[in-house]
């Protein structure tokens, strides 16, 4: 497969997805409808896409590029433990994830540059049985394991997405794009996944390690399964946005980028359209210089999913990058809960609508290492 066909299969399906197909295969949401001939075919096409084989020769062949991992934790810099309610959600709600990520380069294209990215990320958002109790105190929900650490029940949503992506590089000045499909599951039932894809795998472990080496330090938990099934759906996404200087002069510049994206899938409310701002500053060091180039911006989000949930929230971000290496810290603070589709409990849950967790902000620290041309 050429990169010809990468970008014709992402044409066909981001471009003309409104045509009309004699199969009644489709993803629908309340947002977007998209037909295809049959599901066969499709899948047919996105293992051909996604073949281990072809991307390992695409990536061998095309530029300079990185590879990233981000940890993603909940933390309000306040003691979880007391004060007033919405500080004391510590570990419920979206409270752990990590992302994985391969970026690589393409041959400038007339006077653009592309890239491919391929990027896997595990959230995990948690709540209470109790959720009333373990808002006002959670001690009241606590109990003791079998190895003599305090432990509390939580119901779960894991959810795990894999994409492949194609996209313009942000320049100075120009609009930027990406396009890409993937695959997206919620995970409702299995506590018991390898721990570097699994983001309750991992808080499972560190909870442990930290009792283990340390004395008692942290709860436990006993992640409750849910009535509701597993759910694994095609997705599809697309972005695309404009970048402005604002004020540029030697290695010092000052941007603003607002954008758009569309994430479509048959999963139930988790498709979502949405637009952004971001407002950044760079300074950018001679090339030939060691000395770190420095992002620092400020980015809003509204997130509409499909069953009408709505996402907003704020981030702010820090980056220092050299030659051979980055470092990025972002600091999210939502201002609505997360969608209704990662709602850990159980439909039948009483007062489910009312049992969200506290909005709690979310740290996020990257680590990137460069691979130069």
């Amino acid at each position: 497969m050429t990169l010809r066909t990468l970008f014709t299969v992402l044409s066909c399906l981001f471009f003309y997805s409104s045509a009309s197909f004699s199969s009644s295969e489709a993803i629908e949401t309340e947002v977007i409808k998209i037909n295809y001939k049959d599901q066969e075919t499709l899948e047919s096409d996105l293992k051909e896409v996604l073949s281990p084989v072809i991307l390992t020769s695409v990536f061998d062949e095309v530029g300079s590029g990185k590879v990233s991992v981000q940890f993603i934790n909940d933390y309000n810099f306040e003691n979880p433990n007391s004060g007033p309610v919405e500080a004391r959600n510590d570990d419920i709600g979206y409270t752990h994830g990590v992302k994985f990520e391969i970026y690589k380069n393409l041959a400038p294209q007339g006077y653009d540059n592309y890239y491919l990215l391929i990027s896997y990320e595990s959230q995990l958002h948690t709540n209470s049985d109790r959720p009333i109790e373990f808002q006002n105190d959670f001690r009241d929900v606590l109990y003791t394991n079998e190895e003599g650490f305090s432990q509390a029940d939580v119901y779960f949503k894991e959810q795990n997405t894999i994409d492949f992506t194609i996209g313009k590089i942000k320049n100075q000045n120009a609009y930027y794009w990406k396009a890409g499909i993937g695959y997206i599951e919620i995970n409702t039932t299995d506590t018991d996944r390898g721990i570097l894809l699994s983001s309750l795998s991992q808080q499972k472990k560190y909870h442990r390690v930290m009792n283990e080496r340390f004395g008692q330090k942290v709860r436990e938990y006993n992640y409750l399964e849910n009535p509701s099934k597993n759910k694994k759906s095609l997705l599809l996404k697309t972005e695309v946005g404009r970048d402005f200087s604002l004020y540029h002069k030697d290695s010092n510049r000052t941007y603003f980028r607002p954008s758009s994206n569309v994430l479509v899938t048959n999963i139930k409310g988790a498709s979502y359209v949405s637009i952004a701002s971001e407002l950044g500053y760079e300074y950018e060091a001679n090339s030939l210089s060691f000395f770190p180039h420095l992002k620092l911006s400020v980015r809003y989000d509204y997130q509409r999913y499909a069953d009408s949930s709505v996402y907003k929230g704020y981030t702010f971000e820090a980056m220092i990058k050299t030659k051979y290496f980055a470092t990025k810290l972002q600091y999210i603070t939502p201002e609505t809960n997360s969608p209704e589709y990662l709602n850990p409990l159980p439909i039948n849950f009483k007062n489910r609508e009312l049992s969200y967790p506290a909005i709690e902000p979310t740290i996020v620290f990257s680590i990137e290492g460069i691979i130069p041309d």
